[in-house]
């Protein structure tokens, strides 16, 4: 290592101890005596910060992304929000569930364990699709709540030229048991 070599070092090590300075145009930070902007090319006078003023404005700017955030985090929210509103009214507006709770209310023995007010619980599982030819399924299953308890609902349906024809509507009284009581079967009779 040469003379020269340490006369650089020097030059490097005393530009990273100098305090910083900003920069008048773009505003971003610069060694002190910094005649050009290596940010915006500009021709700078720089203006010397307090370490005060430099922690007021790193706690500024803190605060501010902070805020930032929270705004974000809020939108996503809301966001999410919407979205399983919008699932659960076209679970609730389709055909197929209509048809479930129809059935549950002209079933005796559901309607009896449920009581007269029954309400459903919770998110739909499972998909509904429908397509433009008038074609379509419906597989899901909902949770009602009556003065039992919490009962399970399976809903499994093919829509053909806009008519739907349903495979299975299975009522389980206790959630995680399977005796069921076959909506279907029980209405045809």
């Amino acid at each position: 290592m040469g003379i020269e070599d340490l006369s650089r070092m020097k030059k490097v090590y005393l530009l990273v101890l100098k305090p910083l300075g900003r920069c008048s145009s773009c505003g971003k930070k610069l060694p002190a005596g910094s005649k050009v902007c290596p940010y915006c090319a500009a021709q700078v006078e720089t203006v010397q910060k307090s370490e005060e003023e430099l922690k007021q404005e790193n706690k500024a700017r803190r605060k501010t992304t902070l805020i930032t955030l929270a705004a974000v985090t809020a939108i996503i929210i809301v966001l999410i929000g919407a979205i399983f509103c919008f699932i659960n009214a076209t679970f609730a507006n389709s055909e197929p569930y209509k048809t479930s709770i129809a059935l549950i209310q002209a079933n005796d023995e559901t309607s009896q364990y449920l009581g007269g007010d029954f309400k459903r619980k919770g998110m739909f599982s499972g998909s509904i699709n429908t397509s433009a030819d008038g074609s379509g399924t419906a597989n899901f299953s909902y949770k009602v709540q009556g003065q039992n308890g919490i009962s399970r609902v399976y809903v499994d349906a093919e829509k053909k030229n806009g008519v739907w024809t349903y495979s299975e509507i299975m009522f389980f009284k206790i959630l995680n048991d399977a005796e069921y009581i076959d909506l279907l079967t029980e209405a045809n009779q």
